[in-house]
């Protein structure tokens, strides 16, 4: 039977008569309860029983008809008649007939009968599902009251406990799932940075974006989870707990716990989860934890309240609730996560490695307390399983001495120096194993030993760079400072003199390499070939230093070096990459670092590859300066007088060249190689820009076959060292998707080098090591250091040493405004150099400025200013034995 929801009268005089008509709507079938579209019905006619329009409704599955309706209430239908439909009946002649009233009325009873039991069926679900509700909200309250007076009760009680009485021994102190004297309240709540990747690719950068999150503190005998625990990253206490995905962090100090982070869609994710994954870091660099973690450095025991602040779970521990962000989808590692139990999370932190045979774990509370210095230091892993390790678990270098003689080298020969090589261990974490030996050269002090300031060792950067030569920056200082100080040069393990050095050399023979840009598969498989057979000659040709050719292992060497001089502290000058080998040696050694002074400072978060995918865009940036530069003086160079025609001049030539090399051995990959050091320093723009006009404008190459022979001649196993360092020291892409991508994004701002610097980068894609963990830097117990910096700098921007300046307090910066020499400091810049000359003589510094800004602002030097075209031929080649430029391009 139907309802019927609303009916009207009105008259209809269409056929010649006016009859009453009156019209229905139905829209529900009442007797087996589905909904039909609201049909019009419409009866009426000279007859009570006539109808002229009628529509259907359902009884029981048969169809029916209404003849005529009334409605004196909505759920009965009175004086209702019905006809079935009888078209599968062959005995009816007619497809619809009119019951009679018997039938009327047994039909209209059933439906009411059906229409009472639905009703009642439902009330008595109804009825059931809110007692069921009842009974299950009585059963959390009381579950609630209970816990809350357990709580109460635990509240009550006297929980302190004597800190000193805990014993810091090689048990386990944290019980999984034991209750039985458990605080529900953390120690301390605080909070802590945690820099996450930033869900929209900025500048083809991974950046960082900080998140502050809710820490809270738990002493082991209290630690509230229970568990089952995920271990994501081997050697690291860092856990999960797999119910809440809260992140457990395990340090000397306690036990700290985050809350997860929520996406977008409100799913879950924890932190240590998004650790192992790359797409968070305890630092801004996005660089992951690389052992034990100690957690005071970022732990801030200020608590954080106010909206979408994850709250303390008193019934369980930890948080409820989590971090929420913008972040959609987190692409997860699907790497082998294994349950852990946590009894042996404190062996974990103890026996990180099974060749250290140290008696107590590298950051147990009674070490912490020992020695502040040593409280932001963390071990470092090789892969391979050899171990940089601070200051507290490296094994006693051994003290050799250093036989010295006259120098060899070109550059040293009719000079005062001495020379002579100091035995060293390849594996300090076993230094009475194999050794090597480190070339190393010196020009001693001429004043009394009373006014003697001790040694100053030097670095020219590279990495990879001799440092033999660099002794002879004595002659950039006055005598005031330059007797009274040993000059102390080296070259680094593996290069040039020292032994024994690395060798990767495709082949002797001198033919220009490919077109660098790979612009067909063709070029691109030639190039991946290339840096794959370098790599394997690297690996195959040597073995021996292959694990041990870092820059921790350098920064071990110096302190080798200090040792066999007899110095209880060093001074120390770097320059370009030297300034890494700098602030690494001050966080493992910081009470042996005197002075220092760091010109053209890395950001330690940026070795290497992020440092050589950013340098394409600066050089090109210095290289169209020296481009304008030349159209300024076109009457002496005659290459143009737009920056963009001499420009096009310097790729025009370039262009020529691949099918046509000069002399058989400058093709493009070289003759982008060669113009490099004019993005470097503007001592150069004299001689190459003469060296392009000759060959332009008079198609004399001579120059420039003589400044590429200078420059090979000059580069040693520079390029071959550096690979060693770069594809070692730090990790780097294996997947050659991801280096062509990279460089390919950068490829339109910076045609000049991307290619070649691209090509540079390729041999760690198959470097037989993986890389190591970089090293968190700490200059906080360093006293007054000088940065410096040009504002322009092609190979690392001034923003790297505002970092340097961040991460050692005591530092104060000098930036040259709008400079573009790179390694600049000691060359005729009167502001930059005073202040380094007095800082060397008498430790005095500028003061330090407010803020992460530059302590002293310097004027750049003029450019050069050739006369006339016979004086710009003429301008002394360019030579620099003293200063090396970061970026060498891998041949």
């Amino acid at each position: 039977m139907c309802f019927v929801t609303s009916f009207e009268n009105y008259k209809d005089c269409s056929g010649g008569v006016c009859v009453i008509m009156r019209k229905y709507e139905v829209v529900y079938n009442v007797s087996d309860g589905r909904t039909i579209e609201s049909t019009t019905i419409e009866s009426g006619g000279p007859g009570p029983n006539s109808v002229n329009r009628t529509a259907s409704c359902y009884y029981h599955s048969t169809k029916v008809r209404t003849v005529r309706w009334e409605w004196p209430n909505p759920l009965i239908l009175l004086d209702t008649k019905i006809m079935v439909d009888k078209s599968r009946d062959s005995q009816f002649s007619s497809k619809y007939m009119t019951v009679n009233d018997e039938q009327y009325q047994d039909g209209f009873e059933k439906a009411v009968d059906s229409t009472k039991k639905s009703s009642d069926s439902t009330k008595s679900k109804y009825f059931y599902t809110i007692m069921l509700l009842f009974v299950i909200v009585c059963g959390i309250v009381t579950v609630s009251v209970f816990q809350y007076k357990v709580h109460t009760k635990h509240e009550d009680q006297d929980t302190d406990i004597d800190q000193t009485s805990i014993p810091i021994d090689g048990s386990p102190q944290l019980r999984s799932g034991s209750s039985y004297h458990r605080e529900y309240r953390p120690e301390k709540l605080g909070h802590m940075n945690i820099y996450m990747r930033k869900p929209v690719d900025h500048s083809n950068r991974r950046d960082f974006e900080r998140y502050r999150f809710p820490v809270a503190r738990y002493d082991r005998n209290r630690f509230p989870l229970r568990g089952p625990f995920l271990s994501f990253m081997p050697q690291i206490p860092l856990f999960v707990d797999r119910l809440t995905q809260q992140t457990i962090i395990f340090s000397p100090s306690g036990v700290y716990i985050l809350p997860p982070v929520i996406n977008f869609f409100g799913r879950r994710f924890s932190i240590a989860d998004l650790i192992a994954s790359g797409y968070a870091s305890l630092v801004s660099s996005g660089a992951p934890p690389t052992g034990p973690i100690n957690m005071m450095p970022y732990f801030q025991p200020i608590p954080l309240y106010g909206a979408g602040i994850p709250t303390i779970d008193s019934f369980t521990g930890g948080f409820r609730g989590g971090i929420r962000t913008k972040h959609r989808s987190f692409d997860i590692r699907k790497q082998e996560r294994e349950y852990v139990d946590i009894e042996s999370t404190y062996e974990t932190e103890e026996d990180y490695d099974e060749e250290t045979d140290s008696e107590e774990p590298p950051y147990s509370e009674h070490e912490y307390r020992k020695s502040p210095s040593y409280r932001y230091e963390r071990p470092r892993y090789h892969q391979t399983g050899t171990k940089h390790t601070t200051k507290s678990t490296t094994p006693q270098i051994p003290v050799s001495n250093i036989e010295w003689g006259p120098c060899t080298h070109p550059a040293l020969i009719q000079t005062p120096a001495e020379c002579g090589l100091l035995s060293v261990p390849l594996d300090y974490n076993r230094p009475q194993g194999t050794k090597i030996k480190i070339a190393v050269s010196r020009i001693k002090h001429t004043v009394l030993d009373d006014n003697f300031q001790g040694v100053m060792l030097l670095n020219p950067g590279g990495p990879g760079q001799s440092g033999l030569p660099l002794v002879l920056i004595v002659q950039a200082f006055p005598i005031e400072v330059s007797q009274t100080y040993d000059f102390i040069g080296f070259d680094p393990r593996g290069v040039g003199s020292s032994e024994p050095a690395v060798r990767c050399e495709l082949t002797s023979s001198k033919d220009p390499l490919p077109e660098p840009i790979p612009s067909t598969q063709n070029l691109e498989d030639i190039w991946l070939n290339i840096t794959e057979t370098f790599a394997s000659n690297c690996a195959k040709n040597n073995k021996l230093l292959l694990p041990y050719m870092t820059t921790v292992d350098t920064a071990k060497d110096m302190e080798s070096i200090r040792l066999a001089l007899g110095q209880e502290q060093i001074n120390y000058y770097g320059f370009s990459a030297g300034t890494y080998l700098g602030q690494i040696y001050a966080t493992l050694y910081p009470t042996r670092v005197r002075r220092m002074v760091l010109d053209s400072s890395i950001d330690p978060d940026k070795v290497w590859y992020p440092a050589n995918l950013r340098l394409p865009e600066s050089i090109n940036r210095n290289m169209e300066i020296f481009f304008r530069w030349i159209a300024k003086h076109t009457n002496v160079y005659r290459l143009g007088n737009t920056k963009s025609e001499v420009e096009f001049q310097w790729f025009k030539v370039r262009n020529q060249l691949e099918g046509n090399p000069i002399n058989g051995i400058i093709g493009p990959y070289e003759w982008a190689n060669l113009f490099s050091p004019v993005a470097y320093t503007q001592e150069s723009w004299l001689t190459f820009g003469a060296a392009l006009s000759e060959l332009v404008n008079e198609n004399n190459a001579t120059l420039i076959v003589q400044l590429y022979l200078e420059l090979i001649a000059q580069q040693g196993n520079t390029a071959d060292a550096s690979s060693f360092t770069m594809c070692t020291d730090a990790p780097s892409p294996r997947n050659w998707e991801k280096v062509r991508l990279d460089f390919w994004r950068v490829y339109p701002q910076a045609p000049i080098t991307t290619w070649p610097i691209a090509w540079g980068s390729a041999p760690c894609l198959y470097w037989a090591k993986n890389g190591h963990k970089s090293v968190i830097v700490n200059g906080e117990d360093i006293g007054d250091i000088l940065l410096v910096i040009q504002t322009l700098d092609p190979a690392l921007p001034l923003n790297d040493s505002l970092k340097v300046r961040e991460l050692f307090p005591h530092a104060r910066l000098i930036a040259v405004t709008n400079g573009t020499t790179h390694a600049s400091s000691l060359r005729g810049n009167l502001c930059v150099d005073n202040v380094i000359i007095t800082y060397f003589q008498s430790g005095n510094v500028p003061p330090r400025q407010n803020g992460n800004v530059a302590d002293v602002i310097c004027s750049p030097l003029p450019e050069p200013s050739p006369a006339s075209r016979m004086a710009a031929q003429k301008q002394n080649k360019f030579r620099s034995h003293l200063h090396g430029h970061m970026h060498r391009l891998h041949r």
